[in-house]
């Protein structure tokens, strides 16, 4: 299920806690701020050195900011499911 699946399924059960644990909530902030704070970094250095690179330096830094959205997209889908999977064992 998608997170905007899993937004749909909360309006539809409104009696639902979306939340996860506080362990985890620790844990959700701690990779989202730390994948959110590389992104914002390599961002700022791809605008910086962007004018100095040949074209197969920037292919580069344009495949490491996908991974690097991709791992952030990874990282909100495994939340959502054990969020879902915690709802499911209520």
């Amino acid at each position: 299920m998608s997170s905007s699946d899993f937004g749909t399924f909360l309006k539809d059960n409104p009696g639902v806690d979306p939340q996860l644990p506080d362990d985890w909530q620790k844990v959700d902030h701690e990779i989202r701020s730390a994948i959110q704070g590389l992104i914002g970094y390599l961002s700022i250095f791809v605008d910086d050195v962007r004018p100095r690179l040949d074209l197969e330096q920037v292919h580069l830094m344009e495949r490491i900011q996908y991974f690097a959205n991709n791992l952030s997209e990874l990282v909100t889908d495994l939340l959502t499911m054990y969020s879902q999977e915690q709802l499911a064992t209520q």
